[in-house]
């Protein structure tokens, strides 16, 4: 968690912000396979890898990839 948001990554191919208190949906970030590790969060950057093979770097504010 940061600054008030849950990431996590889902078996539906994609990873999903959601507000921390209220569990709004904030943002969706498409994968396009499974996402099943979980993220790290390093000054302001979220890291998670995904089925694809690669490891996606998503600004934790906005939501846009790095």
């Amino acid at each position: 968690m940061a600054d008030g948001v849950v990431v996590v990554g889902s078996d539906d191919g994609n990873i999903y912000a959601r507000d921390a208190l209220t569990g709004k949906k904030r943002r969706t970030y498409p994968t396009r396979r499974e996402v099943f590790s979980s993220p790290s969060i390093v000054d302001g950057t979220v890291y998670i890898g995904a089925h694809t093979g690669f490891v996606y770097a998503l600004d934790a504010a906005s939501g846009t990839e790095r």
